[in-house]
């Protein structure tokens, strides 16, 4: 096999497969050409137009503002997202009771005084299958 990439790298290859980073930016495609390997002749081309998820929007969390301590707390992401990483900062103001790895979760609140962050990292798979 024979591969062309566009806007990705490598931006060519030989072997039955080919691993690529694609740049920041699109358009994204990668076409590959079967080679006989006695003659040399080579198929027809076959494209393939990899569309792209991102970047991705802002993560916004739905939840309460100020809680009180030793509380357990719903928060949600209605952000698109196959796989939801959620932490709290400080580690010691809080931890994840439920929802780990899911677009809702509910926090544990310790006895903590002080600010503290609910974060979610997501990763979206779904568009690159």
């Amino acid at each position: 096999m024979g591969w062309q990439v566009v806007n990705g790298s490598p931006s060519n290859g030989i072997g039955n497969s080919l691993s690529v980073t694609w740049g920041p930016t699109g358009p994204y495609s990668i076409t590959a050409v079967q080679i006989d390997p006695i003659t040399g002749c080579k198929s027809d081309p076959v494209t393939l137009n990899v569309s792209s998820v991102l970047p991705l929007s802002s993560s916004a969390i739905t939840g309460q503002d100020s809680v009180c301590a030793n509380t357990v707390t719903p928060y949600s992401s209605s952000a698109l997202g196959d796989d939801y990483v959620w932490s709290i900062s400080p580690s010691i103001a809080g931890s994840v009771a439920s929802g780990q790895h899911s677009s809702s979760s509910t926090i544990q609140w310790n006895n903590y005084t002080g600010n503290a962050y609910v974060y979610v990292e997501r990763v979206v798979w779904s568009k690159c299958k």
